[in-house]
């Protein structure tokens, strides 16, 4: 199981987010739709406009003194768990200071990300192209993503991390030289972190697996474990 970077793949991997874009375009009506105004404005969108704003003018997510004034806007007893999509928009930010922008870049962004991560993760397992293409593409469109967006819950649009998760899973459980490599370990452990910046609706299914995963790593490799202990 390895993924091999060549003209063949890369190609392959721009007409998928090329697809992507063209569906995106006629779907969204790019082409009438102005990007400077809200494409949702409804649920997470809402609150991950405000901390956004929080950090440009306070340099803090959770306070905002030009809100609800003269009492200003403390959230300190509001935890947010998804950090991963804070990242994400906080990164976009150091290029634009258009609040709307990057919110609408962000939801765009994500659909090129689920498709690529899942092509990456069909292709580690030597699955031809074209079907990679394809499923890269209905991943990227699936309804669980259409109804977040339109229900305004776009903290859990970006599940690119899904495939990562299943191929860290499958080379626990499947490659007996796994341990031996370094690179591997490093592997999970960069993924992993991914993991835990998620936001609490996936990390506590994936810890869930991920547990069942390592159990049975060590039942089949109990020996090997003992003789070199």
């Amino acid at each position: 199981m390895k993924l091999q970077i060549n003209k063949k793949n890369i190609l392959s991997l721009l007409l998928l987010n090329l697809l992507v874009f063209l569906i995106i375009y006629f779907r969204y009506d790019l082409k009438s739709a102005n990007i400077f105004l809200p494409l949702i404005f409804e649920g997470d969108v809402v609150l991950f406009m405000n901390l956004l704003k929080n950090l440009a003018i306070n340099f803090s997510e959770y306070f905002n003194g030009n809100l609800s004034y003269p009492f200003d806007s403390p959230q300190y007893h509001f935890p947010i768990f998804e950090h991963l999509p804070k990242i994400i928009l906080i990164t976009l930010s150091l290029f634009s200071n258009d609040l709307i922008l990057n919110v609408n870049l962000m939801v765009l962004l994500s659909f090129f990300l689920n498709s690529s991560f899942m092509y990456i993760f069909l292709r580690a397992f030597s699955f031809n192209n074209f079907i990679c293409v394809v499923f890269g593409l209905y991943y990227a469109f699936l309804p669980y993503a259409l109804i977040r967006i339109g229900g305004g819950h776009f903290t859990l649009i970006y599940y690119f991390i899904e495939p990562l998760f299943f191929l860290v899973l499958f080379r626990i459980c499947f490659f007996e030289n796994y341990r031996r490599t370094y690179s591997r370990y490093i592997f999970i452990i960069l993924i992993c972190i991914i993991f835990a910046l998620s936001g609490l609706y996936y990390v506590f299914f994936k810890l869930a697996i991920l547990s069942f995963a390592l159990f049975y790593y060590l039942i089949k490799n109990e020996k090997d474990i003992y003789r070199s202990l």
